[in-house]
């Protein structure tokens, strides 16, 4: 709807009414929404001690978006207000999250700058992450917030020589509490990548070097420095045959650390043989050697890119670096009615950088939020890309705790998604282990989600969503454990008004007494959009 004419002052917009505007350059969308949740919760703690009570939570929310031919940005403003009966000096709490993102794009969108600025509340041990919320131990939330800008450049077709680029600055900050006194950050991290590839007016030669540069800033131990260069040639044989020869660096530095460099860094290369039929439908195998300190080591590598079709596609590749074998494998797959990604990765990060490269899992696609599945969608293309105002569901790939240790961190996940008619149904499993270089501890993690929504009347959803986490600390031998399950029924009263009443159970089991509990809810909760 035009509500405003066109070369009216933008700071008019505060007098329209929240809702579609068009302005000349573009559109601007407002999506107030009020969100008051009343709950009666009782827990039982392994320590004998009970804990009935009952509490009001208010969400009122905003989402704010503009779109136009050159620049799309959204904002996402959600404000949390906990009341509770008893207790209440100590339980209640208010605090807000927020997030920013733009994209601008110039020049046929070859040129792309993006920006992000989030502050969100995340639990301090990454073992409460599905167990903690508002209304239970609230105390255990952090205030994280992590801004990022990154320029980058992709030519639309290159015909000789193809060259990409990406500049990428971010800073991660957590607020310091009494609970998280020793997990304060506030780091810093530059990067840059460059890629030269060959075009595709080149039939019988290929070669592709990619190498990337990246710094992280540590206020309270010293920087880490990453180099990585990847680089391959092809020169044909015969028809479809190739002869290929390949190279790589990874090279790390702890700066003034009794941690080597030698220790956390490998070059390998080798050569082999390739099948070939296109830029993304080749096979190669190679014989390589690694040099790693004072050790060499030969090893078959593979490097292996197929898509069967627009909808399906792998890739999978097998090398060795300085902390042993490593796997890099990718797979998607889309039907009119199933969704699947596949996924595994390991190299040297931190929970910084990790925060700032943060990629969803998921294979719905929400609006920004706190969204339950039955407002999400799957898009049709394997490779589609979210807009400013949207979010994958599912689990994020971030399970460093916050800290500023360096971690060797490997990673696997697969996702799962089904819709049709008036089903919807997610499933995510991810695992993964992680090496703490600089204090000599270990950890795995499993992590699994299942959520499914059933449409009983054009009104009327029925929802239900299990989680289950475990974390193991290899040195120690402590494992804990959280089931996190809830059934709703949710029915829209009204266009704007939505009713939901919701049973959740929770089992949390830690070898730590304080920490060990099951939790029973009931809620009802009204949604009113303005």
């Amino acid at each position: 709807m035009n509500l405003i004419r066109p070369g009216l002052p933008l700071f008019l917009l505060s007098a329209a009414p929240l809702t579609s505007v068009s302005v000349t350059a573009g559109d601007i969308d407002f999506v107030p929404v009020v969100d008051v949740t009343a709950s009666y919760y009782q827990t039982d703690f392994d320590t004998g001690e009970d804990r009935e009570n009952r509490a009001l939570v208010s969400k009122p929310s905003l989402l704010t978006s503009y779109k136009s031919l050159g620049l799309d940005a959204a904002l996402s403003v959600n404000h949390t207000s906990v009341m509770q009966a008893k207790d209440s000096d100590e339980l209640d709490k208010s605090y807000t999250d927020f997030r920013f993102a733009s994209r601008a794009g110039f020049w046929e969108q070859r040129l792309q700058l993006n920006l992000v600025s989030n502050t969100s509340h995340i639990a301090t041990n990454r073992v409460d992450a599905i167990a903690i919320d508002p209304i239970l131990s609230s105390s255990d939330l952090v205030k994280a917030r992590y801004q990022n800008a990154s320029l980058s450049f992709t030519p639309k077709r290159a015909s000789y020589i193809g060259v990409d680029w990406n500049l990428n600055y971010g800073n991660v900050k957590t607020e310091r509490t009494e609970e998280n006194a020793n997990r304060n950050l506030e780091n810093e991290s530059y990067s840059g990548l460059g890629r030269l590839y060959s075009g595709n007016e080149f039939q019988r030669v290929n070669w592709d070097i990619t190498s990337q540069y990246a710094v992280t800033e540590r206020r309270q131990n010293q920087d880490l420095h990453s180099r990585q260069t990847n680089g391959r040639l092809g020169i044909g044989l015969v028809d479809k045959l190739y002869v290929i020869f390949v190279g790589s660096e990874d090279a790390n530095q702890i700066e003034q650390s009794g941690i080597s460099s030698n220790s956390i860094s490998s070059v390998s290369y080798g050569t082999g043989l390739e099948w070939r039929r296109s830029s993304n439908r080749y096979i190669g195998v190679t014989y390589n050697r690694l040099d790693r300190e004072d050790e060499k080591q030969e090893f078959v590598g593979l490097d292996a890119n197929w898509a069967f079709s627009s909808n399906t596609s792998i890739q999978a590749n097998y090398s060795k670096k300085f902390f042993g074998d490593s796997y890099n494998f990718s797979l998607s797959h889309n039907t009119r009615a199933w969704r699947a990604r596949i996924g595994y990765t390991d190299g040297l990060t931190s929970f910084t950088r990790l925060q700032l490269a943060n990629q969803d899992i998921g294979v719905f696609v929400c609006p920004l939020g706190s969204p339950t599945i039955d407002q999400c969608f799957q898009p049709d293309s394997p490779n589609y890309q979210l807009g400013v105002d949207e979010q994958f569901f599912g689990f994020s790939n971030v399970d460093v705790d916050i800290s500023e240790e360096i971690v060797l961190n490997k990673a696997g996940f697969a996702s799962l998604g089904y819709e049709k008619n008036k089903v919807s149904l997610s499933l995510t499993y991810r695992q993964s282990t992680q090496d703490y270089i600089e204090s000599d501890r270990n950890r795995e993690s499993d992590s699994i989600q299942f959520s499914g929504t059933y449409k009983i009347g054009p009104r009327t959803n029925f929802n239900y969503q299990t989680s289950y986490s475990d974390i193991l600390d290899v040195n120690t031998g402590r494992k804990s454990s959280a089931w996190n399950t809830s059934v709703s029924l949710s029915r829209e009263v009204s266009q704007k008004t939505d009713l939901t009443l919701t049973l959740r159970s929770l089992d949390n089991e830690s070898e730590i007494g304080t920490r060990a509990y099951e939790d029973t809810r009931l809620s009802l909760s009204i949604k009113y959009k303005i």
